[in-house]
């Protein structure tokens, strides 16, 4: 399965789309201004998780799908958190980002356990 995480500029919504069994689809995961820098990775079992910066609250957040709906978690409330974030899992299946605080001027790292997407 093909599938991407982005930022609808036009309407401020993070979206995930992916094609599948022949056809595409959408998801809007966060609105009012969420989602620049969207970073998209899947947990071990196979759930989509997305790292962005959420421009209402300037901070770093992540989306989590859990097999019916999308959740959302505010991982750095910093202002300016979030810029470029870059999301992977690690062999133990903890989320790991690494992004960059524009007000600080810090590359920071975060790894939870509270945003896994199981």
């Amino acid at each position: 399965m093909a599938a991407i995480a982005y930022y609808d500029d036009t309407n401020s919504i993070l979206k995930f789309s992916r094609f599948g069994n022949f056809s595409l689809r959408t998801d809007d995961v966060a609105t009012d201004g969420a989602g620049l820098y969207a970073s998209l990775a899947y947990s071990r079992t196979g759930l989509p998780t997305i790292a962005y910066l959420a421009t209402t609250n300037r901070c770093l957040e992540v989306a989590s799908f859990n097999g019916t709906a999308w959740q959302t978690t505010i991982i750095d409330i910093s202002q300016s958190a979030g810029w470029y974030a870059s999301l992977a899992f690690s062999p133990s299946g903890q989320p790991a980002i690494a992004y960059y605080d524009g007000f600080n001027r810090d590359l920071k790292f975060a790894q939870r356990a509270l945003f896994t997407g199981k």
